[in-house]
Order: structure tokens, then sequence, then C-alpha cells
């Protein structure tokens, strides 16, 4: 009895920022156990830092982020898959469909989908788990970097009060300092000076 295989182990996408829904790029599992020990189930799993995988950060987007269909040298039902996901189940999750599955990224549980300010990578391990006694599992990494989108506002670091100026003062002098930050710009402070002038 043999464990699943998987045709292609790492994947590395770029997805735009206007992606539609759809498959994006198919990996193979396959299993040659036969009957019930060759049937896969996936699972997504976290599995160390790496980022070589990124999405763009959408608004919203429940759609495909890639196809994997394992591939298991055993005869059936040994070589027969299911999938599952573990952790960042509320941000990914598995769609079977026979003999491969799709991860899909979600709407999270708190409402929200995935923000690069709240987390701007994820690392998951996809499980092929066959159905022979004992079952054995194969299986694949994604590495996720969220990367930025421009949806946060500029913010005054502090609020200003009204400035008061005397007849006698000098003319382009500064008078006041602005600051912004942006949460985009890995928050990136702005400087801007206003000067007095005749």
């Amino acid at each position: 009895m043999k464990g699943p295989n998987f045709y292609r182990r790492f994947i590395v996408v770029d997805l735009s920022e206007s992606q539609l829904s759809g498959p994006v790029v198919s990996v193979v599992a396959t299993d040659d156990d036969v009957d019930d020990n060759a049937k896969l189930t996936y699972s997504i799993v976290t599995q160390n830092d790496l980022n070589f995988f990124s999405i763009i950060t959408l608004p919203s987007n429940d759609g495909v982020i890639t196809v994997y269909k394992p591939h298991d040298k055993d005869s059936p039902p040994n070589n027969e898959f299911t999938f599952s996901i573990a952790d960042h189940a509320d941000r990914f999750y598995v769609e079977q469909h026979g003999d491969y599955c799709m991860v899909k990224i979600q709407n999270g549980l708190d409402g929200q989908t995935l923000d690069r300010e709240t987390s701007d990578q994820y690392t998951v391990k996809v499980l092929a788990i066959d159905k022979g006694i004992p079952a054995q599992t194969g299986t694949a990494t994604l590495y996720i970097k969220v990367t930025d989108l421009n949806d946060e506002a500029p913010t005054f670091a502090k609020q200003y009060r009204p400035i008061v100026m005397e007849d006698e003062d000098p003319s382009h002098e500064p008078v006041i300092t602005f600051s912004a930050m942006d949460r985009d710009t890995k928050n990136m402070v702005h400087h801007l000076s206003l000067n007095y002038l005749l």
C-alpha cells in the first residue's frame, strides 16, 4: 500500500487585482492503490513562514486559488482520496470534486476577506488522505503572500489647534508641520510644512 503523490509539490502564482473567480493552476495528486484505499481527501494546514505564493487583497473574493489533483500509485481503493482543511479555515476552504480539489478563499467568520494590514502572509499545507488501512497522506504546501491594495485613507498623526501669529512674524518661515500616515504604505509618515508668505 502506497501513499498519495502530488505531481507538483510547490506552486508559485500571482493573481491580478481584477482576477475573476475560477481555476488558476492545476496540481495533480494520485494514489495507485485500489478501491477505497485509492480515495483521497485534501486539507490545508499551516506549515512554515515562507511566502512564495502571492495574491492581491480584494474587497470580496471567494474564488478558486488553486486546484490540486493528487496521484497515488496504489490500486483502488487505496488510491482514492479525501481532502480536508485545518488551520486558516476562516480564510480558506477545500471543495472536493472526485479525485481533485479546489482551494478557495472566502469571507472570514468575522465577515472580512483577506486584509494585508491584518495579516500579510499565510502558509498552508494541503493534505491528500487515501482510504487505505492504515491511511497514507500526501502533502503539498501553499505559500501565500497578500500584497497591498489601496484601501486605506491617509490620516493625520494628531489633531492640530488654531495657529496664532503676530504682526511682526518673519515671512517665509515655517508656521506648522503636518504629519500624515497611510497604512497602505507600511505606516509611511509624510511631513508637510506650511510657510507664511507676505
